[in-house]
């Protein structure tokens, strides 16, 4: 977990326990499908993993090498749908960190766009109560609360299989 010493976690970022929990979870090489590109989580997967991140801003678009970037512009608070078409269905980890200062909830009203039977899902910012509503509503819909993470002593992201 050295390698984890290089990154700055936490802040608006994901939190190393996050990080250490994908490490010891996820094997080397498995891909991710990443709601949300982010500085520090997409950097961080680009070196362990086959990444496909959604970025809203096309300026972020193309930051790091080994990562397929999904453009999908903010239409009425989440990610425009015609970008969102033809998602990888094959992945070992979802995480739902995006949109940002969009309405991360709306994912719910298209669920049916992601795989989520038999992979990792991570809410990350579960301390918010939308997030919460992802989380629970993923529960209802059969999944299970694996890992309630924390950063101090504050809920920061839920892990759900």
């Amino acid at each position: 977990m050295d390698s984890l010493d290089k990154f700055s976690w936490g802040g608006s970022g994901m939190v190393r326990e996050c990080a250490e929990w994908i490490c010891e979870n996820v094997k080397e090489g498995a891909t991710v499908l990443e709601v949300g590109a982010g500085e520090v989580s997409t950097k961080f997967f680009s070196e362990r993993y086959k990444v496909h991140s959604i970025e809203q801003a096309s300026e972020w678009v193309g930051t790091y090498d080994n990562v397929n970037y999904i453009h999908a512009p903010l239409n009425d608070g989440w990610y425009s749908l015609e970008h969102l078409q033809n998602l990888p269905q094959d992945y070992d980890l979802l995480l739902i960190d995006g949109p940002v200062g969009g309405n991360r909830r709306k994912i719910l009203d298209h669920i049916d766009l992601f795989n989520i039977k038999n992979n990792f899902i991570i809410v990350d910012d579960t301390y918010r109560p939308l997030e919460r509503e992802i989380v629970n509503s993923l529960v209802a819909n059969g999944k299970e609360i694996i890992l309630e993470g924390k950063e101090g002593d504050n809920l920061q992201f839920t892990v759900l299989k």
